[in-house]
C-alpha cells in the first residue's frame, strides 16, 4: 500500500507541476505559440522530417530519456535508501530533467530540428560545433558505460528480467510495422504491445525457473540460521566500519570487511538443490 501511495502522490505532483510550472516556462520563458509550425511540417520529407502524433512523440521521448537518468539515477540512489531515489525521480525530474529537455526541444525546433552542435555552429562558430560534439560523444560514452554496468548488475541479480528485455525488441519492430506500414490504429496496437510485454515479464518471472520458489525458500531456511544473533555472529557485524560503509554504498563492492558480499555458500546451495 505504501508503494502505491508513493506512486500516486508522485503522479499527482507531476500533473500539478505540468499545469503550473510547465505552463509558466512555456509562457514566460519560451513564449510558445500554438499557431507556430514545427520543422516536421515546414520541412516535411518523410525521412528526417515526419509529422507525428503527439502521443507517439511522447512515447519516443520518454523511452529515449528513461534509459539513462531516470533509471540509473534512482538505481544508484536506492543504495542509500528510498528517499534519495524518490527525491531524484520527483524533484530532479520537475526542476532539472524536465526543464532541460523542454528547453532543448524548443531550441531545436526553432533551429529546423538541428542538434545542439549544429545550433552552436550557427550561433557561435564551427569550431564550437566540433567542441560540443566531442563533449557530447565523451559524455555519452560515460553514460553508456555506466548504464551497461548498472544493467549488467541488475541482470546478474534478477536473471528473470532478461527474457522481457529480449522480447521487447522484436515487439517494438512489430508495433512500428503495424502502425506505419499496415496503418493500424496506434492506440489499440500500443495497448496490445503493452499487454504482451507484461506477459513476457510474467513468463520470465514465474515460468523459467528450474527450481520452484517454495523449494528455494525451504532450502534457505534449512541451510542458513536466520536468527538475528546468528546473522550478527556469521557476518561479524559487531565492529565499527563506518568509514568503509558511508562511501559508495554498502552493496556490490569487493571489500573484505563487507562479509555480506561473500559467496562461500554457493556450493552448499547447489548441493541442496540437486
Amino acid at each position: 500500500m505504501g508503494t502505491i501511495l508513493l506512486a500516486a502522490g508522485t503522479a499527482l505532483a507531476y500533473l500539478i507541476a505540468y499545469n503550473t510550472y510547465g505552463k509558466f516556462l512555456a509562457k514566460k520563458i519560451f513564449s510558445l505559440d500554438k499557431a507556430a509550425k514545427t520543422p516536421a511540417y515546414e520541412l516535411e520529407d518523410n525521412v528526417d522530417y515526419v509529422p507525428t502524433k503527439k502521443e507517439i512523440l511522447f512515447g519516443h521521448h520518454y523511452t529515449s530519456i528513461a534509459g539513462t537518468g531516470p533509471i540509473v539515477g534512482p538505481a544508484l540512489g536506492i543504495i542509500w535508501g528510498w528517499v534519495p531515489a524518490l527525491l531524484w525521480v520527483l524533484l530532479g525530474s520537475i526542476f532539472m530533467g524536465a526543464v532541460h529537455d523542454f528547453g532543448a526541444l524548443v531550441l531545436s525546433m526553432r533551429h529546423k530540428g538541428k542538434s545542439i552542435g549544429d545550433v552552436a555552429a550557427n550561433l557561435i562558430s564551427k569550431r564550437v560545433r566540433i567542441m560540443f560534439l566531442a563533449i557530447i560523444f565523451l559524455v555519452l560514452m560515460i553514460v553508456i558505460a555506466v548504464f551497461c554496468l548498472v544493467i549488467a548488475k541488475l541482470f546478474d541479480l534478477y536473471p528473470q528480467s532478461i527474457l522481457s528485455i529480449w522480447f521487447e525488441i522484436p515487439l517494438a519492430v512489430w508495433l512500428g510495422y503495424m502502425i506505419y506500414v499496415k496503418k493500424k490504429h496506434a492506440l489499440i496496437y500500443s495497448i496490445i504491445a503493452l499487454v504482451l510485454l507484461y506477459v513476457s515479464v510474467l513468463v520470465g518471472a514465474y515460468s523459467t525457473g528450474v527450481v520452484s520458489s517454495q523449494e528455494l525458500t525451504e532450502i534457505v531456511k534449512r541451510e542458513f540460521d536466520l536468527r538475528p544473533a546468528a546473522i550478527i555472529e556469521r557476518l561479524n557485524l559487531l565492529r565499527p566500519i563506518f568509514r568503509n560503509t558511508c562511501n559508495y554504498g554498502h552493496f556490490g563492492r569487493e571489500n573484505p570487511d563487507f562479509t555480506w558480499e561473500k559467496t562461500d555458500m554457493v556450493g552448499t546451495l547447489k548441493k541442496a538443490v540437486k
